[in-house]
């Protein structure tokens, strides 16, 4: 029987990186880095939503996100890229993400990392509760935002853990607060820097603002 820490991880942070930025970079190498104390086998993956069902729409094509996550990470050996949204045909729905990572790795622990915002929205979610059944959750709070109170449906299904370490004793149905620092960057501020022409610097790497610049991307 494969111990606990043996067990392989797979956490994704989900998102449209619209454009990726050091909060999400920084929230992701963090996770690493708590998640392999009790993790061997661990894998981070931002997966870059291609038609999110619940928002508007990504200002920038989804490849080019893409390409933009992978500049951003390109030298790290925590974080990966994971495509599989933008390489698939319609709506990205995360119960399908689910089903095709439970399938390709069927002994592994499956953690869902997410925002306090989409955390109270998660009945809304298509098959939420089945989504329930197959992955745990990371909720992450914005800076300086009100914590959402637990939506009673989604309270009946899923059990809190006070830590990460019981987080990780349970392959699903859990969900942790996590409270780490949290940079107070947003997607929404950069891009409308750029439309205003000024200096997005130290928001995100140099690399993805080269790559912006390049395609002349946010411009209007």
């Amino acid at each position: 029987m494969v111990s606990n820490s043996e067990r392989q991880t797979i956490a994704i942070v989900g998102g449209t990186f619209d454009p990726v930025h050091f909060g999400h970079l920084r929230l992701s190498e963090e996770l690493a880095e708590a998640l392999h104390c009790y993790s061997n086998k661990l894998s981070v993956r931002l997966m870059v939503v291609s038609q999110p069902p619940h928002r508007s729409q990504p200002v920038v094509a989804a490849n080019k996100r893409a390409e933009m996550v992978k500049l951003a990470i390109s030298d790290s050996e925590t974080l990966e890229v994971d495509e599989r949204e933008i390489n698939r045909d319609g709506v990205s729905f995360s119960y399908l993400s689910i089903e095709e990572l439970a399938a390709e790795y069927p002994d592994a622990r499956l953690i869902w990392v997410l925002g306090d915002d989409a955390f109270e929205g998660l009945d809304k979610w298509r098959n939420w509760q089945a989504i329930c059944k197959a992955v745990s959750f990371i909720v992450v709070a914005r800076p300086g935002a009100r914590r959402h109170r637990l939506n009673a449906e989604v309270g009946k299904v899923l059990t809190e853990s006070t830590s990460i370490e019981q987080l990780m004793e349970k392959s699903f149905g859990s969900f942790f607060r996590y409270s780490g620092p949290n940079l107070d960057i947003s997607s929404t501020q950069i891009r409308e820097l750029l439309q205003q022409k000024r200096s997005c610097r130290f928001l995100l790497p140099d690399s993805v603002i080269e790559y912006i610049q390049q395609y002349r991307l946010y411009e209007n």
